[in-house]
């Protein structure tokens, strides 16, 4: 049990049932696996709808899983780029959220690019480029 990091928030501890001894590092843990949750819900229900597709080859599932994820890191991409610019919900207790997450902004932008197929392979090849690669950025 630790305090909830977060200001404001509706339970002011949080609880977490591990085997580790350290319950800091088990927060740290579960943040991330949060954010493996967050793709899932937005890969089955919440933005592609993937469980509509009801696949029943294994091999489909997988192609398919490939193709929704990088359709989602994209989005993701798309949305954090634009995220400064995404209008902000105030609210009377003074918080402020955006109005639209990072991934439906970037869904949006994805959509738009995507709405011919010819339009969007520039797209890709700029963001496959080696000169745009975090890795590459600094070798000559």
């Amino acid at each position: 049990m630790m305090p909830n990091p977060k200001t404001n928030a509706d339970e002011p501890a949080m609880i977490f049932l591990t085997t580790r001894p350290q319950a800091r590092k088990a927060a740290e843990l579960y943040a991330k696996r949060w954010k493996i949750e967050c793709l899932f819900r937005h890969l089955k229900t919440n933005g592609y709808n993937l469980e509509d597709l009801n696949l029943k080859d294994p091999k489909k599932n997988l192609l398919m899983l490939a193709i929704v994820t990088t359709a989602y890191i994209l989005a993701i991409r798309e949305g954090w780029r634009r995220r400064k610019k995404i209008p902000q919900q105030q609210y009377k207790d003074g918080n402020e959220t955006p109005e639209v997450s990072i991934f439906r902004e970037g869904l949006a932008i994805l959509t738009a690019k995507c709405f011919r197929f010819i339009d969007f392979l520039p797209y890709l090849f700029r963001i496959l480029s080696p000169k745009n690669h975090a890795i590459c950025k600094n070798v000559q």
